[in-house]
């Protein structure tokens, strides 16, 4: 989670003051991850260290979990009109309703960030997911093919695009690997 926080700092540090339409929206997109990252160390680790910047001359000071919530929320609302409209980034891109979606999680989970409950907030969020024009996917086995792109890229089979709002990508071809979907079902063995 540490490496995707640094690549992101690299990144927005690189491309600070660029403001054509691309940029911004690569922009949002990576500030995204990067609170992706901060919101499964807030949720799993609590109080955690906390940077926006690269550095190696300091350790990053450690952050309360409030605060931090705090910062996401500031951070996923900054975002969210850079980013592309529900189904319209290209595929493997996030959009508003990952943001949207974040932010339910967020939402939904205040109670243990900062000990006040934020039901209707979630709830909101969650309306606002439900609502983006993604759709539960017909067969549900298609969602752990070996190319989740469907349609997209000329399969005629999957119907997953529909339902998987932020994929990873995984097209058969060119994106083969153990780390994708397969490692979610099969880690769920045991020997």
């Amino acid at each position: 989670l540490y490496f995707i926080v640094s690549v992101s700092n690299h990144f927005l540090e690189k491309t600070e003051g660029k403001n054509d339409a691309i940029s911004l929206k690569q922009r949002a997109e990576v500030r995204f991850l990067r609170a992706l990252a901060y919101y499964y160390l807030m949720d799993n680790f609590g109080n955690v260290p906390f940077t926006e910047i690269v550095t190696i001359a300091t350790a990053p000071p450690q952050i309360k979990r409030a605060d931090l919530f705090n910062w996401l929320k500031r951070e996923l609302k900054a975002i969210e009109n850079e980013m592309y409209e529900p189904r319209q980034a290209p595929y493997y891109r996030v959009d508003k309703a990952a943001n949207w979606l974040l932010q339910a999680r967020l939402y939904l989970n205040a109670e243990v960030y900062t000990g006040t409950a934020k039901w209707d907030s979630a709830a909101i969020y969650a309306k606002k997911v439900i609502d983006s024009g993604y759709q539960l996917a017909p067969t549900y086995r298609h969602l752990f093919m070996g190319d989740n792109a469907g349609t997209l890229d000329g399969s005629s089979v999957n119907s997953a695009p529909q339902e998987i709002i932020f994929p990873l990508a995984a097209d058969g071809i060119k994106t083969q690997s153990w780390g994708l979907s397969l490692f979610l079902i099969c880690s769920t063995y045991t020997s």
